[in-house]
């Protein structure tokens, strides 16, 4: 039975990214404003009320560059106590066509990764171990299977539904993706071993990992300065944790006819349980500290982000009790993810 790796990490987990919206190639007149969307931001009396969602329109390309900085420090038993350090930097370019807006503004995408690379370090006491991956060189890296899910996406486009709050619905027309891998295993694959792939890359395995590519903004409208949260649940290492986001809009601006929301946004923990216990094993959330904080920019008149910038950091210390053998382990770990238009 295969193993097809588990290290999809085009979107980084435990951090936040957004999609981001090309310029348009025809010459503009700056003096001449786009009142698409206009109607998203209303004053009144009482303020200046905003409607965040994405309104594109059929026929728009959305091109982007996104990095994924993560590096991390553990010593503990696993590492022998001594110190390891790990760091993996992942850039992805991808593509974003929008065919279809239905009435109720739904939008569907057409999704192309045009290619991806990364870059593996692992140091312990000044030894180095390194690895460079590029989907555009066929290398004996590239040729790993670690890489067979990064080979399988370059230019194999599927289709993706996105609500208009940014939220996606499913993500679909799959095959070429999975006969991709049938194939970098030389079409060898049992049934039961291609059924094991469709059931891994699926819409929620999509879904999983390219949420984060999309904001997703409140069903109700906000104003400037005003504050609303977001929280889910999530794993912090193996204690179960609520992620409490916040988000503020800090400005709103108007640039060649655009408007431009920036909204800063930072992130806290709620760990609900520091203890966990398991037959011959126990373990203590002895000590915790994370931060993290974000900025967006999103093009209300063209109804997509812009660019985004994140950064969280973690710091852990855990008690262990592994069959009445006491251990501790200390980690930490950074992530920073950057968002850039093209063109």
């Amino acid at each position: 039975m295969i193993n097809i790796s588990k290290r999809f990490v085009i979107v980084a987990l435990l951090s936040i990214f957004i999609s981001s919206c090309t310029k348009t190639d025809s010459p503009q007149n700056p003096d001449k404003k786009d009142t698409t969307n206009s109607n998203l931001i209303i004053k009144d009396s009482t303020g200046e009320k905003i409607s965040l969602v994405y309104k594109p329109k059929v026929g728009e390309i959305f091109r982007y560059k996104v990095l994924n900085a993560t590096s991390a420090k553990e010593k503990s038993p696993i590492t022998q106590e001594k110190e390891l350090n790990t760091i993996q930097d992942i850039s992805f370019y991808i593509t974003e066509e929008v065919t279809e807006v239905n009435d109720n503004g739904t939008i569907t995408f057409k999704v192309k990764y045009d290619s991806i690379s990364v870059f593996q370090k692992i140091t312990s006491e000044g030894n180095d171990i390194s690895q460079t991956y590029n989907s555009n060189i066929k290398d004996s890296v590239y040729s790993k299977p670690d890489y067979v899910e990064f080979n399988a996406l370059i230019n194999n486009p599927f289709k993706m539904r996105v609500s208009p709050k940014g939220e996606i619905i499913e993500a679909y027309e799959l095959e070429n993706i999975h006969n991709a891998i049938y194939k970098a295993f030389g079409d060898t694959l049992s049934p039961k071993d291609k059924d094991i792939v469709k059931e891994k890359m699926n819409s929620e395995y999509f879904k999983f990992y390219l949420q984060n590519t999309f904001q997703q903004f409140p069903e109700f409208s906000v104003a400037r300065d005003s504050v609303w949260v977001k929280t889910d649940e999530e794993m912090l290492t193996q204690f179960p944790a609520k992620r409490i986001l916040t988000y503020k809009v800090s400005d709103v601006k108007v640039e060649n006819g655009n408007t431009f929301i920036t909204i800063d946004a930072n992130l806290g923990y709620e760990i609900l349980e520091k203890k966990i216990q398991e037959k011959g094993f126990s373990a203590s959330l002895d000590e915790v500290n994370t931060t993290g904080t974000g900025k967006i920019i999103f093009n209300i008149t063209k109804g997509c982000i812009v660019n985004k910038t994140t950064e969280r950091n973690a710091a852990m210390t855990i008690g262990m009790n592994i069959s009445g053998q006491k251990a501790k382990s200390v980690q930490s770990l950074f992530i920073k993810s950057v968002i850039e238009l093209l063109n």
